[in-house]
């Protein structure tokens, strides 16, 4: 269910920007990459969630990621019961074919970190620079001076071809035909995953 999202929201830092950068990338989210299950500001809340989390430590791929799937679910709000709704559905689906959420999710993560590795490197190379700049490394301050550089980074090379790009390796290379049918039934309830060429790949 989470899955793209989570490629979006994983490697941010920063504090409070709601009109740069930061607010861009919401808006691209659901008006650009097409996701409806959240509105532009629940985005946002869910990026500063994971931005406080992981600007502790940007190098480690695996806070980035944890700290993502944390913050949307801890953001969703109204929305918890419908979204754990979800999930179930998912997870009980995927048992028909011996998989199951956590597996499917380490798939999709293999692949984004692995396609978007250079990206990755040039953005923590950037905030771990960014930081040593700062008097006050891990203060609210030193965020909010380094996340305009994330986030043009992320602007320049997250986008619509690119989630389209990572969604058909994982959908022809990576899913089994019941995960890409169950992952399908899925996302078409939270992102216009029709509009993704990917979404009509023939799993045999």
């Amino acid at each position: 269910m989470k899955s793209l999202l989570i490629i979006t929201v994983v490697l941010f830092v920063g504090k409070k920007v709601e009109c740069g950068a930061r607010e861009e990338i919401a808006a691209r989210v659901v008006g650009g990459i097409g996701v409806t299950f959240y509105t532009k500001d629940e985005i946002l809340k869910i990026l500063q969630c994971t931005e406080e989390k992981a600007f502790k430590k940007p190098e480690d791929q695996d806070l980035l990621w944890s700290s993502g799937r944390q913050c949307v679910l801890s953001n969703s709000g109204n929305k918890g019961v419908q979204a754990l709704s979800m999930y179930s559905n998912l997870n009980n689906c995927l048992k028909k074919g011996n998989s199951n959420v956590d597996q499917l999710s380490e798939k999709v993560q293999k692949r984004a970190i692995s396609e978007t590795q250079e990206v990755t490197d040039k953005a923590i190379k950037k905030i771990s620079a960014c930081k040593k700049s700062c008097d006050a490394p891990d203060s609210a301050a030193c965020r909010e001076q380094c996340v305009e550089i994330f986030y043009t980074i992320l602007k320049q090379n997250i986008n619509k071809p690119t989630i389209e790009d990572i969604c058909t390796k994982v959908a022809k290379d990576d899913l089994t035909q019941v995960e890409y049918k169950c992952t399908y039934q899925t996302l078409v309830q939270v992102m216009k995953i029709d509009s993704y060429q990917c979404s009509k790949i023939e799993k045999i």
